[in-house]
């Protein structure tokens, strides 16, 4: 066990409270100083669960601050005070962009996680030099439900399979499976289409390496860091097993969509690169 850290947690929760909004402080004198929280009040419960590992329920404030202040002490050139600043924040931002966990490969057959587009080519190809038919003969294979459970689509229809890329059919597979085993079936229904030919290539659903789970539920926002609210996004019990197996969460992304999910990182889409 990691021996604990020493930091003013008072002023760590007072901290917290002011960098989570997007209020604005000013200090008057012989320099006019302005800052402004980092707006990372909704993500609260997200950031828990991804990035320390506190799934449900969320942490109290306090909790809260011990978890950033041992995250920050892992941190070249931080300050393990507890507080989740501009600096630690951006951070923060940067390692879930790169992917956590980090360097991600599939227990069951050893597909690593792609960052960006360039390792997203040499990995599972590119639809956009090819044609629908071509693509969906050599690259997208079905990704079937677990035992005699059925993928519920938008439109009301149920089926068996789901398709995705080949490459990552076996690890979808697997992850199903582990989310049935939990009981947590229901949490993923309806999910949308999985692969979705297009010729231009602007999203990974054209990969096949993409999920929209409940697109009903956890819609994308409409503007950049417009964050949906604690409910807005999966239940952490059922981002324990979308971590475990490597997905990377849209929640994060600049334009947030929280029921997306894909085996990649870097890349909101093949012409929105990280």
């Amino acid at each position: 066990m990691s021996s604990p850290v020493s930091f003013d947690l008072s002023a760590a929760v007072s901290g917290n409270r002011f960098w989570s909004s997007t209020r604005r402080q000013v200090k008057h004198g012989p320099k006019r100083l302005v800052w402004q929280g980092q707006g990372w009040a909704p993500l609260y419960g997200a950031i828990a669960a991804w990035v320390f590992g506190e799934y449900d329920p969320p942490p109290t404030e306090e909790q809260f601050a011990h978890l950033v202040a041992r995250w920050q002490r892992e941190q070249a050139g931080l300050a393990a005070n507890g507080i989740l600043g501009r600096v630690p924040w951006l951070k923060m931002q940067e390692q879930i962009a790169r992917g956590l966990p980090p360097g991600f490969a599939s227990p069951v057959n050893g597909l690593v996680r792609p960052h960006g587009l360039e390792q997203i080519i040499a990995a599972y190809g590119d639809p956009r030099t090819m044609s629908q038919a071509e693509w969906e003969t050599r690259h997208i294979a079905e990704a079937r439900a677990p035992g005699p459970r059925r993928f519920l689509l938008p439109d009301g229809t149920e089926t068996a399979v789901l398709h995705l890329h080949r490459a990552l059919a076996p690890h979808a597979e697997a992850f199903f499976a582990a989310v049935a085993r939990g009981g947590l079936w229901d949490e993923l229904q309806p999910i949308g289409p999985a692969y979705q030919w297009d010729p231009e290539g602007e999203s990974l659903h054209a990969w096949g390496i993409a999920l929209d789970i409940c697109p009903d539920r956890y819609p994308p926002s409409r503007r950049a860091r417009d964050y949906p609210g604690p409910t807005g996004y999966p239940p952490g019990y059922l981002m324990r097993h979308v971590q475990t197996f490597g997905w990377h969460w849209g929640l994060w992304f600049e334009t947030p969509h929280p029921g997306h999910l894909q085996f990649a990182t870097g890349a909101e889409g093949c012409c929105n690169v990280t």
